[in-house]
């Protein structure tokens, strides 16, 4: 006997994330990393950049800026935030 079942599958939140570093040369280089996540119509999402130098004694510093976005299709709005 075949049954009438079918599975049915429901999408619910999906994030996507991704990373790269981009040397500049041996001692500097640029990361940008990014992540956007949707959950029931409504979208949130950051993108940071960075630089970071390595110093001669092997020490290093960054310096970093962030942004965070929602978006929401109910609205239609963007919202953009810089930390």
């Amino acid at each position: 006997m075949i049954s009438d079942f079918s599975p049915t599958i429901q999408l619910t939140e999906f994030t996507v994330e991704q990373g790269i570093d981009i040397p500049l040369t041996s001692q500097d280089t640029i990361i940008i990393n990014a992540i956007a996540t949707t959950r029931n119509g409504r979208g949130t999402g950051s993108l940071t950049t960075s630089f970071r130098r390595v110093l001669p004694d092997l020490s290093w510093f960054r310096v970093k800026k962030f942004i965070l976005f929602f978006l929401s299709k109910k609205t239609k709005q963007n919202i953009f935030r810089l930390i």
